[in-house]
């Protein structure tokens, strides 16, 4: 991304969105400007990341259980790391189908 943005001259800025919990409320971290190098931050984030995926893929088996069927790598190939409305529509228009249940 950031070699793409230094050939159309805009300026890239490292960033991620981190969502946690704190006394039973969800709180969303927004960090800009990252030290892309630093291997400790890179680590944690793949952490999240992972986690993340894992979330994905319970809840495509959950949509599939729905009579949904929807690959996760789909949703991941649509550019993002949850399952919302937007990427999971992309995921499914690729695979030639819509969000409705098919039952």
């Amino acid at each position: 991304m950031a070699a793409a943005c230094g050939a159309a001259g805009i300026e890239f800025i490292a960033g991620t969105e981190l969502t946690a919990e704190h006394n039973d409320t969800e709180v969303h971290l927004l960090g800009y400007f990252l030290d892309t190098q630093n291997e400790k931050l890179i680590v944690e984030i793949a952490k999240f990341q992972s986690v993340r995926q894992d979330r994905i893929r319970e809840m495509v088996a959950r949509l599939n259980g729905l009579n949904l069927p929807l690959e996760a790598e789909s949703v991941f190939c649509a550019g993002q790391l949850q399952i919302t409305r937007p990427p999971a529509c992309r995921a499914r228009a690729g695979e030639g189908r819509t969000l409705q249940n098919t039952r």
